[in-house]
């Protein structure tokens, strides 16, 4: 057995790359929208690269804006009603504007969030890992696995109105993702508990 916060974002990254190929390959449109910082993963899964496939892939890009993923889900979700709309977002991000799951419950905007809670800032933290001897400042949120879960992102999803769902384990990935496909008569949170130590590769250091 093999737990989520003891690994790496690419293996549920990998699984729901997967499911979202299947599911635009069968007619059924499927919008990623996505942090900057977690775009290299799915690159690497191959989801912006699917040929014969109605998947779409928005993101920040090199700007790195906080915040984007909820908010462009909505827009996207709005604009394209009968698509399937996910916004995958780090837990620093989703904190700047997770409130708009209000607006989601309120108005029918049934995005799916899957947030990849490293339980950190995690490129600031990992500069600072690689940059700065692991001088760690103001980048431990305490949002994932062994913290007080400030904020706990299941009860603030239900309490927004959401379904909500926690993964920590390898094997339950899967499932969790087939159980969230199937809701859409209102917007659906997952906290994907993953290891802080993850990395994003490649990157290019100062100077």
């Amino acid at each position: 057995m093999v737990s989520l916060v003891q690994s790496f974002p690419e293996y549920m990254i990998a699984i729901l790359s997967q499911k979202l190929r299947e599911k635009s390959l069968q007619d059924l449109p499927t919008i990623l929208c996505c942090f900057s910082t977690l775009v290299p993963y799915f690159a690497d899964s191959g989801t912006s690269d699917t040929p014969n496939s109605d998947l779409g892939f928005l993101s920040s890009a090199g700007l790195g804006t906080m915040g984007y993923c909820v908010p462009a889900a909505m827009g996207v979700k709005v604009a394209n009603p009968d698509s399937i709309v996910w916004a995958i977002d780090g837990d620093g991000c989703f904190q700047m504007t997770n409130q708009e799951l209000a607006t989601c419950a309120q108005n029918n905007i049934p995005i799916k969030v899957a947030v990849v809670n490293n339980s950190s800032l995690g490129m600031v933290r990992q500069w600072q890992a690689l940059f700065y001897d692991g001088r760690y400042s103001n980048t431990h949120l305490r949002t994932g696995h062994g913290t007080d879960r400030i904020p706990d992102f299941v009860k603030l999803g239900d309490a927004y109105g959401c379904a909500t769902f926690r993964c920590e384990r390898d094997e339950d990935v899967d499932e969790v993702i087939k159980q969230a496909l199937a809701i859409n008569d209102r917007p659906v949170v997952i906290d994907f508990t993953v290891s802080p130590d993850a990395m994003v590769w490649p990157m290019v250091p100062a100077g």
